[in-house]
């Protein structure tokens, strides 16, 4: 599980060859937890629709890469972990059926019209 160096933004690549990175710090253990994780969503979101042995291997490899880079994009510790939370949370609700509103983007809510009626010609008319 380890990615390739030229996909890192360079100066993620000084960084690390610095001594400066967060990463060198996350234990390998804890991020094979996350991925234990996003697979244990993974397979709730995907149950029943096909295989389930052609699934768990697929579903490992999409779990694996949304862990890698998540974990090469975020700037720290904090948001790799509210990353990774937060899509889970995203996809659990999404199974479920419900439609949150994602942060930062403005939610357009329809406006009721008016029909009124001309008099004497009986045509409705939507109002302004």
């Amino acid at each position: 599980m380890h990615m390739d160096p030229s996909l890192v933004p360079q100066q993620q690549q000084q960084q690390q060859k610095q001594g400066e990175d967060w990463r060198q710090t996350m234990p390998q253990e804890e991020r094979l937890k996350f991925v234990q994780k996003i697979l244990e969503v993974l397979k709730e979101c995907v149950a029943n629709q096909t295989s389930p042995a052609t699934n768990e291997n697929r579903l490992k490899q999409l779990a694996h890469q949304f862990e890698e880079t998540t974990f090469f994009q975020s700037a720290d510790k904090a948001t790799y972990y509210s990353s990774i939370t937060n899509k889970m949370l995203y996809l659990k609700n999404e199974k479920k059926g419900g439609r949150r509103p994602q942060p930062g983007i403005p939610q357009v809510v329809p406006q009721p019209t008016t029909m009124q009626v001309i008099p004497n010609q009986g045509i409705p008319n939507q109002g302004i």
